[in-house]
């Protein structure tokens, strides 16, 4: 009769050997996890403290004259240019207020014309009855020289209105410079109200803009304005908020009127600029970067860094923000003067995560006390 060897191992305690092996390695794994985690995460800190504060509205504008005024043909016919303008209307040519640009010709309607020609026929058949009148001797012959007479005069009127014209003058409204998108040759035949030139005033420029219905509120006529080039950056002239819609139309946004009061650059009327409009300042605001905040169900937040048990920890905040400008955001409620906020490194944080403060390139981290630093 063979019997077990006393080094041989029976299957079932084999499998509780493979299952206590397990557990050690998982047990293994989480204190390896607990280790990670517990790991202090590297962060850049800043202390918040009071600072003037100048808010901006970032915006895109368009130049345009002080005051244009539209010159129509008053009425149709043909188109005759005043001497100094023979060769036609040109784009840049200055003009002043009330100078004869043109005048139209214009023949006498048709209508009045078939009036006259109407009375004509109406003569003549007057003048027959009165010659027939004559002969069968029932009319007087005065009677005969006042319906040749009538029918004369008739005559006159068709020939006359057939010949008559209307000259109607065309003059500038404003002093300015002539804007022509289409030349209208001399001796053209135009419609009534064709536009022929548009009058761009001499004087101070303005820009437009459309302001988003969220930023309304925040405008006030007076405030300051730059106007940067688009491709540079390079600022080309300052003005002042004249004009703001009360409300926005159906594209959301209102319109916005800005006087130049500084065009040392600025370009032609039609160009764009970008527009920075001067908010009301704060003289103390607390200012963090934008990247220190995080979104949460609740809204805006931050890590307050506070120390804890010879740690930093990072208490989550939530704040409440105002203006934004130059990737700073004003802080209105949440956070105090002399807190401590992470400014970096905020992407791996969770409420409770302890961290260390690492140092701005070229900049040592001071000596801390214990290993708050606190």
């Amino acid at each position: 009769m063979l019997r077990p060897s006393p080094h041989s191992t029976s299957p079932l305690a084999h499998c509780i050997t493979l299952v206590l092996a397990a557990l050690a390695a998982c047990s293994c794994a989480q204190t390896g996890d607990a280790l990670v985690a517990d790991a202090p995460l590297p962060v850049r800190i800043q202390k918040l403290e009071k600072v003037p504060f100048q808010p901006l509205l970032h915006l895109l504008g368009t130049v345009g004259p002080a005051t244009t005024a539209e010159i129509p043909a008053p009425s149709g016919g043909t188109l005759r240019y005043a001497p100094r303008f023979a060769g036609g209307l040109a784009g840049g040519m200055p003009v002043a207020a009330g100078e004869l640009l043109a005048t139209i010709v214009s023949p006498a309607p048709e209508s009045r014309v078939r009036e006259a020609e109407i009375a004509a026929r109406g003569a003549q058949r007057e003048l027959d009855r009165a010659r027939r009148g004559v002969d069968e001797g029932i009319l007087a012959r005065a009677q005969l020289e006042r319906a040749e007479t009538e029918d004369e005069l008739a005559r006159e009127r068709v020939k006359s209105s057939v010949r008559e014209v209307t000259v109607t003058q065309v003059r500038s409204p404003i002093a300015g410079r002539l804007l022509v998108p289409s030349a209208t040759p001399d001796g053209s035949q135009v419609a009534p109200q064709l536009r022929l030139a548009t009058v761009v005033a001499i004087g101070r420029l303005r820009v437009e803009t459309q302001v988003p219905a969220s930023d309304l509120a925040r405008l006030i006529p007076g405030l300051t304005a730059r106007f940067l080039a688009p491709s540079t950056g390079t600022e080309v002239g300052r003005g002042r908020l004249r004009e703001i819609a009360p409300v926005a139309d159906v594209s959301g946004t209102a319109r916005a009127v800005i006087e130049v009061i500084d065009d040392r650059g600025m370009p032609v009327p039609g160009a764009g600029v970008e527009v920075e409009i001067e908010l009301p300042s704060r003289p103390a605001a607390l200012l963090l970067p934008e990247e220190a905040l995080v979104s949460t169900d609740g809204g805006l937040a931050a890590y307050r860094i506070e120390p804890r048990n010879d740690q930093l920890k990072a208490r989550l905040v939530p704040v409440r923000t105002g203006e934004r400008s130059g990737g700073k955001i004003e802080v209105l409620e949440g956070l105090a003067e002399g807190d401590r906020v992470a400014v970096e490194g905020v992407a791996l944080l969770h409420d409770g995560s302890v961290v260390v403060e690492e140092a701005v390139p070229g900049e040592l981290v001071p000596a801390k006390a214990g290993a708050t630093g606190f």
